[in-house]
């Protein structure tokens, strides 16, 4: 067996060792997606509401995403959005502009994608071409960027594509240190047991597959526990394990709205705590 193989077996095991706490996990994260998605609503006009063309959105998309995946470097990051550049300064000058455009113009020249009618497989493709075309994009920000694209597509003042919705577009997951670690301790991993954790980013594409295997439509809501781990994870202990509990920090300096208004969030984190604090009968064996 591959040692890829392997670490899905060990998933699927932690899955159904754990099966009661993950299902508590996904309500939770159900229950309260409305929080995130105020916080995407904000960060999303802020970003691009007031721009104008949808080629000019789609550049500051794209730089965000590069910006906010790590890892970053100037000099790399400045050759990917030089390349993004010349490829969009090749559209229309218009409020909206064409996906399939906007695909033909990422994949330009990339033999191994063909185009077809279905919205859903062309934004995969898209998605493809993006972690292979340019420098320092690979999975995580080319992730981050169709999950940006999904959210600017889901507001008015902040559409970029007049021929494609915001569910058509394939959104795997941007898998960073905080989902994984939130996942891995969920299933059951030891901090040192590294060969079967969720390890960000290098898992990114498996675990997507894996999420969307077993929690069905619903796999993106995962993609909720960067905010959650946002208030409710500090930095690791020496013991490896990130400390859980309100990060009074992250609070007091939230980028995208005025402290005292987040009041709500504290008693959330503090269930989202309960759920993660689970005794240690809840760990996998084997």
């Amino acid at each position: 067996m591959e040692p890829e193989q392997g670490k899905i077996v060990h998933w699927d095991h932690g899955y159904r060792n754990n099966k009661f706490k993950i299902d508590e996990l996904m309500s939770f994260l159900r229950e309260n997606t409305g929080f995130v998605e105020e916080h995407r609503r904000i960060s999303t006009i802020k970003l691009v509401g007031n721009i104008t063309l949808g080629r000019d959105k789609l550049y500051f998309l794209f730089l965000d995403a590069l910006n906010a995946g790590g890892g970053s470097s100037l000099k790399r990051n400045g050759e990917a959005c030089t390349e993004m550049i010349k490829r969009l300064n090749t559209m229309a000058s218009t409020p909206t502009v064409s996906f399939k455009e906007f695909y033909r113009t990422v994949v330009l020249g990339y033999k191994k994608f063909v185009f077809d009618n279905n919205k859903k497989e062309i934004s995969k493709h898209l998605f493809e071409g993006l972690r292979t075309q340019f420098v320092n994009f690979k999975f995580k920000k080319a992730a981050l960027f169709m999950k940006e694209l999904h959210d600017a597509q889901s507001y008015e003042a902040c559409r970029i594509f007049h021929d494609i919705e915001a569910s058509e577009i394939y959104l795997p997951i941007p898998l960073d240190v905080v989902i994984s670690e939130v996942i891995s301790q969920v299933l059951g991993f030891e901090c040192e047991d590294i060969a079967h954790r969720v390890v960000a980013p290098v898992d990114g594409q498996r675990f997507t597959e894996w999420a969307q295997r077993n929690l069905g439509e619903e796999y993106y809501l995962i993609e909720d526990l960067w905010f959650w781990g946002y208030f409710g994870l500090g930095r690791p202990e020496k013991k490896g394990y990130r400390k859980i509990g309100l990060n009074e920090a992250k609070f007091s300096t939230c980028p995208w709205a005025f402290p005292p208004t987040l009041e709500p969030i504290r008693g959330k984190v503090n269930e989202f705590r309960r759920i993660l604090e689970r005794p240690e009968s809840y760990r996998t064996e084997g």
